[in-house]
């Protein structure tokens, strides 16, 4: 029998999955030229985002960096939200077209609350297969090598 797919074990919440976080020796911590901080909805989402990591049990940081990177980095298909048509839904990007209905369907991923503890909900299931203590709000991040 094979592994399952990342996908599957977020989609079907396996425990059993294990998701490896390599360092990046290339990452600077650099700006890229299209971030634009002015995007960020963090600000926008503070109440909600506490409330969505009280609930979901997701730390409210991790939660806050999700929406600053995505409101940041992933505005390039907002304009076709106007028609319905993104693949992704602020402010947490939800991908509609690769999760299905699994974290609510479209309409309901345009609600901020929904669409916040869609995203919580998923990281909480990435959270569950990653090794202890990958993820920290210290500091300092540590990368666990394996």
């Amino acid at each position: 029998m094979s592994e399952p797919s990342r996908k599957e074990c977020v989609a079907k919440s396996i425990k059993t999955c294990k998701f490896v976080v390599l360092e990046n020796p290339k990452a600077d911590g650099a700006e890229p030229i299209y971030e634009i901080a002015s995007f960020s909805d963090v600000d926008k989402y503070s109440s909600l985002i506490d409330r969505v990591a009280q609930e979901i049990g997701v730390e409210a940081q991790l939660i806050r960096a999700i929406i600053y990177m995505e409101t940041t980095h992933g505005y390039y298909d907002a304009p076709l939200a106007l028609f319905g048509k993104n693949k992704s839904i602020l402010p947490m990007n939800v991908n509609v077209e690769y999760w299905g209905s699994e974290f609510g369907s479209r309409q309901d991923l345009t609600n901020p609350y929904k669409n916040i503890k869609a995203g919580a909900e998923i990281l909480k299931r990435i959270i569950s297969g990653l090794p202890p203590r990958i993820i920290d709000s210290s500091d300092s991040y540590p990368v666990q090598q394996y």
